[in-house]
């Protein structure tokens, strides 16, 4: 069995789009921006509700705090900073959920982060292990 997937809830501001919607019809997973490398409280709500009419698996989509860059550019947290970074919008999305009774079942990085973890072993470690005290 294969998991297509999208990213949803990447509109924010005046930068608002929703033709990913269209795409995510077709998904059995979406990924639900946190906020940090784009998405807004309201297209987060958003994409809760579309889970709902469209009953498909939710993962949160975290990135590094660069919305103007759209998570692209690489940032250098210490230790403290990306499990904060990490802990905050995990638990953000996992907290929204729980307002429509649904739960998260994974977490997807998002671009430069997802980089750093990819290529630094330290990194990869401090983001997993944030992860797991979540859940």
């Amino acid at each position: 069995m294969f998991d297509f997937n999208c990213d949803v809830a990447q509109s924010f501001g005046p930068y608002q789009n929703d033709m990913e919607y269209e795409i995510a019809k077709y998904c059995s997973t979406i990924n639900i921006a946190a906020g940090f490398h784009a998405g807004s409280p309201l297209s987060i709500r958003r994409a809760f509700l579309f889970a709902l009419d469209n009953n498909v698996a939710l993962c949160a989509h975290i990135g590094y705090p660069d919305i103007q860059g759209f998570g692209k550019r690489k940032m250098s947290l210490d230790e403290e900073e990306l499990k904060a970074v990490i802990t905050y919008q995990i638990g953000a999305i996992v907290a929204y959920a729980k307002t429509f009774d649904l739960e998260i079942e994974g977490v997807r990085c998002h671009g430069a982060l997802k980089e750093e973890l990819n290529t630094n072993e330290q990194s990869a470690t401090i983001i997993a292990n944030s992860i797991k005290k979540i859940s």
